[in-house]
């Protein structure tokens, strides 16, 4: 089933919003910026602990230590946190789709059979 036109329109408008917030964060993060760092804590606050560990545990989030020694401040990249989160949420709506389109299917296999 493909979908209708206002429907593509709205996600292809959805799409160039993520990719232009990604492009901000990626300037700052190329740039060097504070503003793309953020401490363990402060990611924890944000984005959850269990999150951010578990991105962290399976390396596809890293972190940097501000200072010497394994006592300093750990930081993380904002851009990468929300290049995580939003391929997290695409991949959500992807597998939505394909279980709904798979539904469809199902039904409309149904309504042949009776």
């Amino acid at each position: 089933m493909i979908p209708d036109t206002k429907t593509l329109v709205q996600q292809f408008a959805q799409d160039i919003r993520e990719a232009a917030v990604l492009a901000a964060f990626a300037l700052q993060a190329i740039e060097g910026r504070r503003e793309d760092e953020v401490s363990e804590n402060d990611a924890y606050k944000r984005y959850g602990k269990a999150w951010v560990k578990s991105h962290v545990a399976i390396g596809q989030l890293h972190f940097t230590r501000i200072g010497p020694g394994e006592t300093s401040t750990k930081v993380y990249s904002v851009f990468e946190i929300v290049t995580l989160k939003m391929a997290e949420k695409r991949l959500t709506q992807v597998y939505n789709n394909a279980l709904i389109e798979q539904e469809n299917r199902k039904r409309n296999g149904n309504e042949r059979d009776m």
